[in-house]
């Protein structure tokens, strides 16, 4: 959703993208070399990749370890890019509150526009009613000395004012609907993508928070880096897809909102594609030297 669609009324104001951050260009150090015990897991992991006959529980057919030959081992750094951004929003919207007041109070007007006190008012015609209750006095024309009614009048509003009934008594809170708040919203993302493939991969993200540290990309790393398909600018608006998002109130109207690159890398991590043979057949295995993950090609 764009931020234009999530205002009820009225222009929102632009978004202003502070995006223009270099990219810093880094390496995770080879720590990973073929010695004797990685070939033997290569071998044994890859032995299960070749064709054979599965009955049950049991595969049949396939080779053996020791049968798998490693033809051809080539070190390849792949691009990921590691990217922290954050997004804050000030926006106009609708809200209402509830507020206490005295109990003697029967409307209030905020600005000239009169507010509405929770519960129904009580008419006049009510304590007239309850006066004649508590004095003995009803409906109609009987005269009563002035100071009998004074003092039914005062007990009257009394027991009123002070009943426990809410439909005799009134709550004491105003309820001021449809205010105008002026309200802010950010957040943080951090994210990371694949830049040969253009897909989010939070597993390397998981992966490189683990990094103890990383190198500059060394001469030799470019000989053997793969093309980045994923660039700069198609990063960034993966990033601004994710981070501007709408308030979780919806906005009357967005008064400023900024997405600002805090961090943005470009890092290459060492794999190894291994060619692999067995009874006549040919197999290429990627291995992940960070994660030591392997994937079938």
């Amino acid at each position: 959703m764009d931020a234009e669609e999530w205002s009820l009324s009225g222009s929102d104001a632009p978004l202003i993208e502070r995006t223009d951050l270099k990219e810093k260009v880094i390496e995770v150090p080879l720590t990973m070399e073929f010695d004797r015990r990685t070939t033997e897991a290569v071998k044994e992991r890859v032995a299960r990749y070749f064709s054979s006959v599965r009955v049950g529980r049991f595969s049949v057919g396939g080779p053996k370890p020791e049968d798998v030959e490693i033809v051809k081992k080539d070190l390849k750094y792949v691009p990921f890019w590691r990217v922290q951004a954050t997004y804050a929003c000030r926006y106009v919207r609708r809200g209402s509150y509830r507020l206490k007041i005295p109990r003697d109070v029967e409307e209030v007007k905020v600005y000239g526009k009169l507010q509405q006190v929770v519960g129904q008012r009580r008419r006049l015609s009510d304590l007239v009613a309850a006066v004649g209750t508590s004095s003995g006095v009803g409906y109609g024309p009987v005269r009563v000395s002035l100071t009998a009614l004074e003092g039914a009048m005062k007990s009257g509003v009394q027991n009123v004012l002070g009943s426990k009934d809410r439909e005799m008594g009134r709550q004491a809170e105003l309820t001021i609907s449809d205010a105008e708040e002026l309200a802010s919203f950010a957040q943080s993302v951090r994210l990371c993508f694949n830049a040969n493939l253009g897909t989010e991969d939070k597993k390397m993200f998981h992966a490189l928070e683990n990094v103890s540290s990383f190198d500059p990309l060394s001469k030799s790393a470019r000989r053997h880096c793969v093309s980045v398909l994923y660039d700069k600018e198609e990063v960034i608006k993966k990033t601004k897809k994710v981070a501007v998002r709408r308030p979780d109130i919806s906005p009357s109207r967005i008064v400023e909102h900024e997405l600002a690159l805090n961090r943005l890398e470009l890092v290459y991590v060492p794999f190894y594609d291994v060619n692999v043979e067995a009874k006549g057949q040919r197999k290429t295995i990627k291995l992940n030297a960070l994660t030591k993950e392997y994937y079938k090609l």
